[in-house]
């Protein structure tokens, strides 16, 4: 959680190869044979989310997460009754795993005196892995992806509000 550049920096590509073929061999991290360090394991889980065939988000909630749009700061709070419905809309499975995402992105944020990585910084990194248009086009980049990552941010800043505690 102290780790400067936490899921910013980027990890060992080669290092990151071997050690997802570790795990599909059914290999847990700390069998793993050789030294793994905190970035590479970091991107490996971005990738995961990033290589899914559907995005925790759906491609179906995709449009109405944009609807809420740009939002920053106290205007943010405004809009947790919406992003708490859209979010319900969400196969279960998809619901949990990104309330657990988040809740442990609200740990690495409260850490980033030390690790540089506030909501903002988090959102960035995180969510062209969970918010992805069906058609990804230079055009939807430019003009949603700001949109996704003030949202995302609302998700850390507002993860109480937003996300039930599961036991």
């Amino acid at each position: 959680l102290e780790e400067p550049g936490l899921f910013r920096l980027a990890g060992n590509r080669d290092t990151m190869e071997m050690i997802k073929a570790k795990l599909n061999e059914g290999l847990k991290l700390d069998e793993i044979p050789f030294e793994v360090e905190v970035h590479d394991i970091s991107n490996i889980l971005k990738q995961y989310f990033r290589l899914l065939p559907e995005p925790l988000i759906s491609y179906e909630l995709y449009p109405k997460f944009l609807q809420l749009g740009n939002v920053k700061g106290a205007a943010a709070h405004k809009i947790i009754p919406q992003l708490k419905g859209l979010i319900e809309q969400l196969q279960p499975q998809a619901q949990l795993t990104l309330g657990e995402i988040i809740r442990f992105l609200v740990e690495v944020a409260d850490n980033s005196d030390v690790n540089k990585m506030t909501p903002e910084n988090l959102s960035i990194c995180w969510c062209p892995n969970i918010f992805r248009p069906p058609q990804e086009s230079p055009q939807s980049i430019m003009q949603e992806m700001p949109i996704c990552f003030s949202l995302f941010a609302a998700f850390i800043n507002f993860c109480s509000d937003i996300f039930e505690e599961d036991s």
